[in-house]
């Protein structure tokens, strides 16, 4: 599958161009959206199949890409699971270097 990003949409008439990744300009057409989406939005990426035809490459069964920080989750740790985090993560430093860690954690906001 290639991956690009919608260069043009032609809303009235259903189509438009695709810029790969690695590659040049696709056409597209609405018919290969994913059901219930009837337009692209220039910048959106996406992920295409390509098919060769006589007026060119054509995309197709065109998905659209969701960045990973969309997945993403952060949890905030309290300073006791931060301290309990960093004996099983650290346990190779000394304490000396344990202790820097932490203070220059607390002088970030990081612990409280």
């Amino acid at each position: 599958m290639a991956i690009g990003v919608v260069k043009a949409w032609i809303e009235d008439k259903g189509f438009g161009f695709l810029t790969e990744d690695d590659g040049p300009d696709v056409f597209v057409h609405a018919k290969s959206l994913p059901d219930g989406l009837k337009q692209l939005d220039p910048g959106v990426r996406v992920q295409f199949e390509k098919k060769q035809t006589p007026r060119g490459v054509q995309a197709l069964d065109v998905k659209l890409v969701t960045d990973w920080e969309d997945d993403v989750t952060l949890e905030v740790l309290t300073e006791a699971e931060f301290l309990t985090e960093l004996r099983v993560i650290l346990p190779p430093l000394r304490e000396v270097h344990k202790q820097a860690l932490l203070d220059n954690a607390r002088g970030h906001g990081w612990v409280d």
